[in-house]
């Protein structure tokens, strides 16, 4: 290429991107313009009610980035409904009201594309969502467990699939592990069997009638995940997890997990608001160098290059 003309394409677009700054700006924050870039699952609000026409509904069906619909690994004893009769957080509207009742391990779950439109599952993403616990009888043993989980294939259980596991217990299950506190799995990334010691304390209690609001960021390229919880008025961090699987194929099923110590135990805990959506600053740079990369060529085509 002339060396001429490289210059003057180079000098062309940076006095292109100095005039036009605010518009890149808007062009990047709101995604206008046809740039690829890596693009969210549709967000879950349950705003559609029961049933099974729509994505956001329960039990729901496949789209937008879901690959399947909600379903039970064990409708008897675990099963949901669609309610506002109580919102998770002020001014919201319907969320899913989970119910489980008896031992044995159950879930909730439904799977997502994490590599939804050319979504690079390479690159961080985040997952978010809200949660309450209701009501729980009997909560007093190490086998009375909430978790929030994923893994490559829909199950009841934890797995060596999982990349993050989120738990909370009824009693200590041991190793000095705190009851009624969320905890978080720092895995070593060996596909290993389940280890209590491997359970750090997040530093955030858990207590009925509260809502936490999760944020998930998983960065599958160092196989880790730092977990934000806030309870509506305290904020907690955390380091960054080993994911327990060694390997991550983005194509994950979302648990929302229980277990129970005995067949009189009922616990009623509640779900809204469900993204799984690109990192905010890996999406911008990819935005970025899209755009940068498309102005440069225009600029040469357009200086006979």
């Amino acid at each position: 290429m002339n060396t001429d003309c490289e210059k003057s394409a180079t000098a062309l677009i940076g006095r292109r991107f100095r005039r036009r700054g605010a518009a890149l700006a808007l062009v990047l924050g709101t995604g206008i313009g046809a740039f690829p870039s890596r693009a969210s699952v549709t967000t879950l609000e349950f705003n559609n009610g029961n049933g099974a026409a729509s994505v956001d509904q329960y039990v729901g069906t496949s789209g937008g980035g879901w690959l399947s619909a909600w379903s039970s690994s064990n409708a008897a004893t675990m099963n949901g409904t669609v309610t506002n009769a109580s919102p998770l957080v002020t001014g919201g509207g319907n969320y899913l009201s989970i119910t489980a009742n008896g031992t044995g391990e159950k879930a909730i779950r439904r799977q997502f594309d994490g590599s939804v439109s050319g979504q690079d599952v390479t690159q961080p993403y985040q997952i978010k969502f809200n949660i309450r616990i209701d009501s729980r009888t009997g909560w007093d043993a190490a086998s009375d467990v909430i978790s929030i989980m994923d893994r490559s294939t829909a199950g009841s259980a934890t797995s060596t699939t999982s990349a993050f596991i989120i738990r909370v217990y009824g009693a200590t299950p041991g190793a000095s592990k705190p009851a009624n506190q969320w905890l978080l799995y720092n895995g070593a990334k060996d596909d290993g069997a389940f280890d209590v010691n491997k359970l750090v304390d997040s530093g955030m209690a858990v207590a009925v009638g509260t809502t936490y609001q999760f944020t998930i960021n998983l960065n599958p390229a160092n196989r880790d995940y730092t977990v934000s919880i806030y309870d509506g008025v305290n904020t907690v961090n955390s380091s960054a997890m080993g994911f327990r699987t060694s390997a991550f194929s983005g194509r994950e099923h979302l648990h929302f997990h229980n277990i129970q110590s005995a067949a009189q135990d009922s616990t009623v805990f509640s779900i809204d608001r469900i993204e799984v959506i690109p990192e905010p600053a890996a999406a911008g740079m990819i935005g970025l160098g899209a755009l940068s990369l498309w102005l440069r060529r225009r600029t040469l085509r357009r200086l006979g290059a």
